[in-house]
């Protein structure tokens, strides 16, 4: 009996060394080799090529199914040497491991549509310029109902239009030209308050009273027009505005000149 027992308890030591190793190695792969989060993934995700032993290779599938109006980050490949045993146990905790994690950060978006076509463009945004003469503004307005003091055209997205340092709000309106199917992320940092549009959704809302501060928001856009808008107001002491967007072959920085259009109804300032 005593002989039983030992040969049991070893084989459970076993046991528990293997799958203590498997461990180690999966956090050893994941520090060399970390998941990425990706922004989007096609349904269903899935695992194959779990090898029966000797080095682990995982890749993760996708289903094509739908290309045309869905985002697809490229195929990623996971290949991770093992130091355990080609035993079942090891790799299953490394699959259903990879596989909770997956769950958590792969999902899939669909693409916002956009205008193909716009006839009479011209480059650069129209901008409205309003003063408040009244109390200090602590939000932004519903500048629909304002009267503008002036407007006009400007390539750049920033204060310049601005006739005085304080009391005042601006307003940036008209089309971006998306080239490449993707998802960009914009950036607006601002003093006072400010917020961002793409169509008819607030993308970013930066809005009240405070000093520079940079909040951004993601969006999954198809080629083609979308309809920008940037409302921005001013209090009193310091100011500022930067707009920045990154994307599919643009690095973050300052939305270049060439992607804003609006309709022939303005004249240019600069």
């Amino acid at each position: 009996m005593k002989g039983k027992n030992e040969i049991f308890f070893k084989k459970l030591l076993k046991l528990d060394l293997i799958i203590l190793s498997c461990y180690i190695s999966l956090i050893f792969a994941q520090t060399r080799y970390p998941l990425p989060h990706f922004k989007t993934f096609p349904q269903p995700i899935g695992f194959s090529n779990i090898q029966s032993g000797g080095d682990l290779g995982i890749r993760l599938e996708k289903n094509f199914n739908g290309l045309e109006d869905q985002i697809y980050q490229p195929d990623t490949a996971f290949e991770m040497s093992s130091t355990c045993p080609g035993d079942y146990i090891g790799r299953l905790v490394l699959a259903l491991t990879l596989s909770s994690i997956s769950e958590k950060t792969l999902q899939k978006v669909k693409l916002k549509q956009s205008i193909k076509k716009i006839k009479n463009l011209i480059k650069g945004l129209k901008f409205n310029y309003y003063e408040n003469n009244d109390n200090h503004w602590s939000t932004l307005q519903d500048f629909n109902y304002l009267m503008s003091v002036y407007s006009g055209l400007t390539g750049d997205i920033n204060l310049n239009p601005a006739k005085r340092d304080s009391d005042f709000g601006l307003t940036f309106s008209g089309f971006i030209l998306i080239k490449q199917n993707g998802v960009y992320t914009f950036y607006l940092n601002s003093d006072d308050g400010s917020n961002l549009y793409i169509g008819d959704t607030l993308l970013i809302d930066n809005n009240d009273v405070h000093g520079m501060i940079e909040k951004s928001g993601e969006i999954a856009l198809s080629q083609g027009y979308y309809p920008i808008r940037i409302n921005y107001f001013q209090g009193i002491s310091d100011k500022g505005l930067d707009v920045e967007m990154e994307g599919p072959n643009i690095k973050e920085g300052e939305i270049k000149k060439d992607l804003l259009f609006s309709k022939k109804n303005s004249r240019r300032m600069n």
